[in-house]
């Protein structure tokens, strides 16, 4: 029916002695449906971020590290219908959250001065301390006591993930 987001952020940053951040938030990201207020599969609610940039000679040097309340998910079971079927249902939409999200990346980038514009190269490592943080639920299908059911796992994202780019500015 519709969607709401909401919260407040407490963000404080200075350029001395390196460049620096850090935010605080408390937001709410909801859908409304049938009258009933869920989360978002975005919905934050409590998050902490922090940056430090650091110049290096010519390159520039970043790290970046993220903490918030694990993401909304759906559960999924298994029910037997009056007429003696087995079937899978999903029960309420992002009713469970997954485990918190911590991590940390980091960045050395470069710039050249080309013609016209600028040239910036970088190489980046997300999750450099391999964490496995959860993004969803996989059910696998198992039987148990000769009843048909589901095992419920959370599956991590990537861990350790490489970048290398190249940005024209002009």
């Amino acid at each position: 029916e519709r969607a709401e987001a909401r919260g407040i952020e407490l963000f404080v940053s200075s350029e001395q002695p390196v460049s620096w951040w850090a935010s605080v938030s408390l937001a709410h990201a909801d859908d409304h449906v049938g009258g009933v207020r869920v989360p978002r599969s975005w919905d934050q609610q409590r998050a902490l971020h922090a940056g430090v940039t650091w110049p290096v000679g010519e390159w520039s040097l970043s790290a970046t590290a993220n903490l918030h309340r694990g993401w909304p998910a759906t559960e999924v079971g298994v029910v037997t219908t009056p007429a003696g079927e087995t079937i899978v249902m999903a029960g309420p939409r992002n009713a469970v959250r997954l485990a918190t999200v911590r991590r940390l990346d980091m960045r050395a980038s470069r710039d050249f001065g080309v013609g016209v514009g600028a040239l910036r190269f970088f190489a980046e490592v997300t999750n450099l301390t391999n964490r496995d943080n959860p993004c969803c639920l996989v059910f696998e299908p198992e039987t148990v006591n000769g009843s048909p059911t589901l095992m419920r796992r959370e599956r991590g994202r990537a861990g350790i993930t490489g970048n290398l780019g190249l940005l024209w500015q002009f």
